[in-house]
């Protein structure tokens, strides 16, 4: 979350930062944003990976619009951040529909909303 919060917080703020850091932010962002998103929200727990369950075992999926919104942001993060997928260059530039500093506050929003029901779910645990 801190880096989900983190970064968000200095592409929005305005500041010039070079463009390499700015760079290793939106990277940093959107890599924490599918990491936390896989753990939270798409519970695809497998041999090599863990998800919530391994914590909270009886965490379930979040449903609603935050979920169905993370979900997407999951797509996204992984097509244009994790991957080299097709869609991340399409032959149109004007096909891109930038993300703009509402857009990462959401998204941040949306992820910290999920990951409090999750914290609150382990220390009802305690």
């Amino acid at each position: 979350m801190d880096q989900v919060e983190g970064c968000r917080d200095y592409l929005v703020a305005g500041k010039d930062i070079p463009g390499v850091l700015r760079i290793a932010c939106i990277e940093s962002f959107w890599v924490n944003v599918r990491l936390l998103v896989k753990f939270l929200v798409k519970l695809t727990h497998d041999s090599r990976n863990a998800d919530a369950r391994a914590l909270v075992p009886d965490w379930q999926k979040p449903t609603g619009d935050t979920a169905d919104r993370l979900l997407k942001d999951w797509n996204t993060a992984s097509a244009h951040v994790m991957n080299f997928a097709n869609e991340r260059a399409p032959e149109d530039l004007a096909d891109i529909d930038p993300i703009t500093d509402e857009d990462l506050k959401r998204v941040a929003r949306d992820v910290r909303t999920v990951y409090d029901q999750f914290c609150q779910a382990a220390d009802a645990r305690h």
